[in-house]
């Protein structure tokens, strides 16, 4: 069945930008929220804070139950107010420094921060949930403009595992991409369903290489910009080199569920030197995937100021794309559409990304088509 939550534990890719005068956000825009009982979330949330430079102003704790995958409403709807009462109209955005709890009732814990706790956007059932506003929005600031804030989680297994996120990040500010996207076609039909979209991205003209591969894994390869397969586990990845920046994943039921669970982590992708991965944290569905278009490349552009891969703004230089640039923004477009899109579920939360990519407000349910099984 459809639920409504689903983790997108994703550092988001970006693009090669090029410094400029053109309107961006910058770290004075992005607000940090800390678990002050989780000194775990302490010590990462600070250290992004001064890798960035996040004003301190920006910087904002909350108190939340420790060690539990989810919490429930009021919990969350007592910190969501002390967020939004300490933190200026022109944050545009948001960093949760934890890696658990990753859920909120019905929603994972970034949807329900970027658009408050909205039973709209909870699935009951294979069915469409409540649109996104911000999709294929060429809005630079949501908040202003839409009242949400895109949020993004910085997770990982150990304060090392997060604070080397962190900097796998930092590390690919203003860079060119020049890796390979790799396509895995697996023989898992439940879980190999966006397959048969694979040549969408292959057709594109971009400097990002696409390769289709019809196998099980991937082993042996040092140029790791996109790995997306279809499976519970992923093995070989200790063979593999990605770059900074890197987002992969494994469609599966339960990839967003970080801590706990019988199927491969997300976290598990990070471990292996990717910059971003997500997840469903219940059982999705199976939906075609609705992506954006230029106008939301453009977009996206403007809220990440990014690089390949950061998903936050740079705390001191604002950038425009160059054409190059464009060119590898609308194949990530087209590849993370390509990625989430096959298996569906309500409530989207990223690590160290934007839930601007795909219709459905942080939950990936209002897409045409019909579901075709579970992952």
């Amino acid at each position: 069945m459809l639920s409504s939550r689903l983790l997108c534990a994703v550092v988001c890719w970006g693009t090669a930008l090029a410094p400029a005068s053109a309107a961006a956000l910058d770290a004075a825009q992005l607000a940090v929220v800390i678990n002050s009982a989780d000194l775990h979330s302490v010590e990462i949330g600070e250290y992004y804070a001064r890798r960035r430079g996040i004003p301190r102003a920006n910087v904002v704790y909350v108190a939340l139950p420790v060690g539990h995958d989810e919490i429930g409403r009021q919990d969350f709807e007592t910190a969501k107010a002390q967020v939004d009462a300490r933190l200026p109209r022109t944050v545009q955005a948001l960093a949760l420094a934890w890696t658990t709890p990753f859920r909120v009732d019905c929603l994972s814990i970034t949807t329900a921060f970027a658009f408050g706790f909205e039973p709209a956007f909870c699935g009951h059932g294979c069915v469409p949930t409540r649109a996104s506003p911000y999709f294929n929005s060429p809005s630079e600031a949501p908040f202003r403009d839409v009242r949400m804030r895109p949020t993004m989680l910085l997770a990982g297994s150990s304060v090392a595992e997060a604070k080397a996120l962190i900097d796998r990040g930092v590390a690919s500010d203003a860079t060119f991409p020049a890796g390979t996207a790799y396509l895995l076609s697996t023989s898992d039909r439940a879980r190999n369903t966006r397959a048969a979209r694979y040549g969408v991205a292959a057709a594109l003209e971009t400097p990002v290489r696409v390769r289709r591969i019809d196998g099980d894994e991937l082993r042996d390869r040092s140029d790791v910009l996109f790995y997306f397969t279809g499976a519970t586990g992923v093995s070989g990845l200790e063979t593999l080199r990605f770059l900074p920046g890197a987002i992969a994943d494994h469609l599966t039921s339960a990839g967003g569920v970080l801590t706990g669970h019988e199927q491969m982590s997300a976290l598990r992708w990070l471990e292996a030197g990717a910059t971003a991965s997500y997840g469903a944290v219940a059982e999705p569905c199976n939906f075609p995937q609705e992506a954006a278009g230029q106008t939301e490349a453009r977009g996206m552009g403007r809220l990440q100021n990014t690089s390949t891969a950061r998903g936050v703004p740079s705390s001191t230089q604002q950038y425009r794309l160059s054409k190059q640039s464009k060119q590898i923004l609308v194949a990530a477009v087209a590849l993370l559409a390509l990625s989430i899109g096959g298996c569906a579920s309500a409530g989207v939360a990223m690590v160290c990304g934007f839930n601007a990519l795909i219709r459905g407000g942080g939950k990936l349910t209002a897409f045409l088509g019909r579901p075709s099984g579970h992952c």
